[in-house]
């Protein structure tokens, strides 16, 4: 019963980082649309400030600013921007006088737009180059953005610009779209959520029946390992919290690029490193070396696996577990005493018709001689026992090679220790 609720925690806890990874890649997705749409739409503003600056006539249009009244040419510019507005739809069309924040718009009146005028966009207008703002929120007109474009006399020098304010009021329409979307593929990935914990749950119930059969008398074992995966999974939720929290912060403050740029940097990272691609046949080997692969990890140690891919079943399942659990255990106890620069495990299974060979090399404190010749007896350490029972892996280690009539050596050396089991197995 503890050990099947281990295993939901487990199942909920990575369930739990798939919905979160889900709404931040729906979030992004929201974002990256949206800006896509107002990107689009200040272009097509832009082709219609351009249009309307280009058609004008340039000859009246300095006759109507050396003027600045009531006039032929007044009357025509006001008019030409009148049609402007009708033709294009606009919210307003209004031309800006060089080095003057005066407006004149379609309708002929004379107002400052210290918005537009005073900001950065109308300076790249008079340099020569069109703008486009970013969405602004008006009480009485709604949300709308602005265009302009240079108006250029035979000479191409800048003499004036024409202004655009449009309507985007479509985009609104296409946020309400894409939440509506959101919420269906929101709806999807909590699907596929349920769908996993599902099948998930019923591979880990298929696994222990079969597990339960050959594993009776070696359960502290796995619930020793179960409880270092879950261990392991605390600390990477906890570290992803912490990641949450700081992108949170950043669209809090309106700076969604650094925000997404931090969500890519943690690609690859969430999960706590890139775990070993181990293909073996034998499910409960897969198991073992995965969660002394993270405990390892956990314990900054350099890790190298080399497993053949084999069933590994002339020998019980149990058997197998024991032995390189016991010997991986002992071999990271070894290399934790070093600087964290200085760890490191090698793992190496070999099958073959006249057998099983399996290595562990770890670096260490070398081992003299006479500890070479008493690793291997029941409650020999080399390490302080500081209350808990040592002594006892080692000499399991020995009995199952005992029991398949096999051999073991150690060799240490260089601050490196070296076991070498052999299985004569048909």
């Amino acid at each position: 019963m503890r050990k099947n609720k281990k295993y939901k925690i487990v199942i909920i806890v990575f369930s739990l980082i798939l919905l979160v990874l889900s709404v931040i890649n729906v979030f992004i997705s929201y974002l990256n649309t949206k800006q896509a749409v107002e990107m689009s739409m200040g272009n097509h503003s832009l082709e219609m400030a351009n249009a309307i600056a280009s058609s004008v006539d340039t000859e009246t249009y300095k006759e109507f600013i050396m003027n600045q009244k009531q006039g032929e040419s007044y009357e025509e510019i006001r008019q030409y921007l009148n049609d402007a507005k009708n033709k294009t739809g606009a919210l307003q069309v209004y031309t800006l006088f060089m080095d003057s924040k005066m407006i004149v718009d379609s309708s002929g009146e004379v107002v400052t737009n210290e918005r537009v005028a005073s900001g950065e966009y109308v300076k790249k207008a008079f340099e020569g180059l069109p703008y486009f703002t970013e969405v602004f929120h008006d009480g009485e007109a709604g949300p709308y953005l602005s265009a302009g474009a240079p108006i250029l006399d035979v000479n191409h020098e800048v003499i004036g610009i024409i202004g655009i304010d449009c309507s985007t009021e479509t985009l609104d329409k296409v946020e309400e779209e894409m939440v509506q979307q959101n919420i269906t593929s929101l709806s999807i990935n909590g699907l596929l959520v349920f769908v996993i914990i599902v099948v998930v749950s019923s591979i880990i119930n298929k696994y222990n029946r079969e597990l339960k059969e050959q594993v009776d008398d070696t359960e502290q074992i796995y619930q020793t390992e179960v409880q270092s995966l879950i261990d392991s999974v605390r600390f990477i939720r906890h570290d992803f919290i912490n990641h949450m929290q700081v992108v949170h912060g950043l669209i809090q403050l309106e700076k969604t690029p650094e925000a997404l740029d931090y969500i890519v940097s943690l690609n690859g990272e969430i999960c706590g490193g890139p775990a070993p691609n181990i293909q073996v046949e034998n499910n409960a080997l897969m198991v073992l070396l995965q969660t002394k692969w993270i405990k390892a990890h956990n314990n900054e140690i350099e890790v190298n696996f080399h497993i053949d891919d084999h069933t590994y079943a002339r020998i019980l399942s149990k058997d197998l577990i024991k032995l390189l659990s016991n010997l991986i255990d002992n071999a990271i106890d070894a290399t934790v005493e070093l600087d964290s620069k200085d760890r490191m495990l090698s793992v190496t299974t070999k099958a073959s018709e006249k057998g099983y060979m399996f290595i562990v090399r770890n670096s260490g404190n070398t081992l003299s001689n006479d500890m070479l010749d008493k690793i291997f007896q029941k409650g020999f350490s080399t390490k302080k026992s500081k209350g808990v029972e040592r002594g006892q892996g080692l000499a399991i280690v020995s009995a199952i090679v005992s029991r398949y009539k096999g051999t073991i050596t150690v060799t240490s050396e260089g601050n490196v220790t070296t076991f070498f089991v052999h299985l004569f197995v048909k």
